[in-house]
């Protein structure tokens, strides 16, 4: 019998870490996400009778270094997976050189998007780690063929470097996450405002055919995160089982929800199965429209949150965020007029902001008054393509510790290590003063 371990560590001095896919940060003490794909990995596991596998959630449950290191020693795995970002690292890897040092036959994987690019040094620099899966946890099914020392595609090892990136490729063959191996939080230990009150996560489509510079979806170089999308019925099915549960409202972690023949699809399905649910999602302003929003609104949509990034259209052009500011303007309108809430990303530091770009921003979102508005500092991730330009340009310090974009917030680090062409790093602290000053009413972490 081969023993899995799925490990999501500890919190962050105490500080919840979102360790989800493409969303990998430092939160806030209110807002706890599951671990959802390695729910769907036991799913993807299921029924092999040679198979023994297990969630630790830590981070979930809250629990400390001590008891922590006691699950493990009490499931005594074969098979090690580790959550991490590249800024919490150190943290997140704590345990495991010690226990590795105990348990020498023990392998040990890490799984982290925003480490892709990093594997070498990673690799050096943590050299108990047996290999780093680059891509989506879940496609790892062939995890197992580690112990006999087997090429798996996609796993970056010492011996084999592999630069694949590895996705689920029909999302329909899995498709619903076994969250009966996750900690039965829900509302309690997982939650996470703004986005649901419950804290589930439901993923209707995965990837994206935008490739906006910044994003460890579509921004990183040969990028394999493509665009896939499930059947409407299997969400459904999802969805009963919530419904048995009592969980009432969820968050769309789609990319992109708001996608032609997918949004309406779904909400179609939902209306026509009498399902009660309150839900939030991520939408893209370039196709948005009254017919998708009148029908997303009788199902349940409640909020959807689209980027903006900037206000400035040479901004938004260099980072090939593949939409202008009359497009965001029309989708606002259009959502508020369905009596949907709208939430606006905001990201400072991009590498041509200035205080006039920023000024633009401050003047549209006065105009345009959304419901909320999230920002934050420009994460550079390793891997993406903003990264490779800032780092030509001069424009950030290479401190891999430093690059989560939530730190800030939690004065967990006072550090900014990115500066813009025109902007120091003083002058961006000015700038996220001024902004949590004037938009103060809209930053409230509330669902």
């Amino acid at each position: 019998m081969i023993k899995i371990l799925l490990y999501n560590p500890p919190r962050y001095f105490n500080n919840p870490v979102v360790r989800l896919y493409r969303s990998e940060y430092v939160y806030s003490k209110i807002g706890v996400v599951p671990p959802m794909d390695f729910a769907y990995l036991c799913s993807a596991l299921k029924g092999r009778d040679d198979i023994e596998i297990k969630i630790l959630d830590s981070n979930g449950e809250n629990l400390n270094l001590k008891k922590t290191k006691k699950n493990i020693k009490k499931f005594s795995p074969d098979i090690i997976v580790v959550k991490a970002t590249v800024s919490t690292i150190n943290h997140d890897l704590k345990l495991l050189e010690e226990y590795k040092n105990e348990n020498k036959d023990v392998k040990i994987i890490l799984s982290s998007r925003t480490c892709i690019g990093l594997e070498s040094y990673i690799l050096k620099n943590y050299q108990f780690l047996d290999g780093i899966a680059r891509g989506e946890i879940d496609s790892f099914t062939d995890l197992p063929n580690i112990l006999k020392n087997t090429e798996i595609k996609g796993l970056y090892t010492k011996s084999s470097p592999s630069q694949e990136i590895r996705v689920v490729e029909d999302l329909n063959i899995n498709p619903i996450p076994d969250i009966n191996e996750l900690p039965n939080i829900w509302y309690t230990g997982y939650h996470i405002p703004p986005y649901c009150k419950s804290g589930y996560f439901l993923t209707a489509s995965r990837g994206c055919f935008f490739k906006c510079t910044f994003c460890p979806t579509g921004g990183i170089k040969g990028t394999n995160f493509y665009l896939r999308k499930r059947n409407p019925i299997n969400v459904i099915q999802e969805l009963n089982i919530l419904n048995s549960r009592g969980i009432k409202d969820f968050y769309f972690f789609d990319e992109i929800f708001t996608l032609p023949n997918h949004a309406e699809i779904i909400s179609k399905k939902i209306l026509e199965e009498k399902l009660d649910f309150i839900w939030r999602c991520e939408g893209k302003v370039n196709f948005i429209n009254n017919n998708m929003l009148e029908i997303m609104k009788k199902a349940g949509c409640e909020m959807i949150f689209y980027g903006l990034e900037s206000a400035d259209n040479v901004n938004l052009n260099n980072v090939k965020k593949g939409q202008n500011l009359n497009q965001v303007r029309k989708a606002i309108l259009l959502t508020k007029r369905n009596d949907i809430k709208v939430s606006l990303y905001i990201m400072l530091g991009l590498p041509n902001d200035s205080w006039k770009s920023f000024w633009k921003t401050f003047i549209f979102l006065l105009k345009s008054n959304p419901d909320s508005i999230r920002f934050n500092f420009l994460a550079p991730y390793p891997g993406t393509e903003i990264f490779e330009e800032m780092k030509a340009r001069g424009l950030i310090d290479v401190n891999y510790a430093n690059f989560d974009r939530h730190l800030s917030k939690e004065n967990i680090s006072n550090d900014i290590t990115i500066r813009t062409e025109y902007l120091s790093e003083k002058e961006l602290r000015l700038m996220e003063i001024l902004f949590k000053k004037i938009f103060f009413y809209k930053l409230r972490d509330s669902v």
